[in-house]
């Protein structure tokens, strides 16, 4: 997952993060597990619709480089 991306969709969303012991920031973990599980959800509905298209239409392709792209934005692997 890419981290610094999700941590920045959390402070653009407003997140609140405490300062840990170290002066880091906590909750980190947790904020990319978040953004992770709302990049798996956008996957997933992408997949279905590929189910409904069939392999080898317009929209197939179309959804095959959505996926790609979510994929590599959010450094998510197979």
């Amino acid at each position: 997952m890419n981290k610094e991306l999700a941590l920045d969709l959390a402070r653009k969303a407003g997140l609140e993060m405490h300062l840990d012991y170290d002066g880091g920031v906590a909750y980190q973990d947790q904020f990319v597990l978040f953004a992770q599980l709302v990049a798996r959800e956008c996957i997933e509905v992408i997949q279905l619709g590929i189910a409904r298209d069939g392999h080898d239409t317009p929209q197939y392709k179309r959804s095959m480089n959505h996926l790609r792209d979510i994929k590599a934005r959010f450094n998510i692997e197979d």
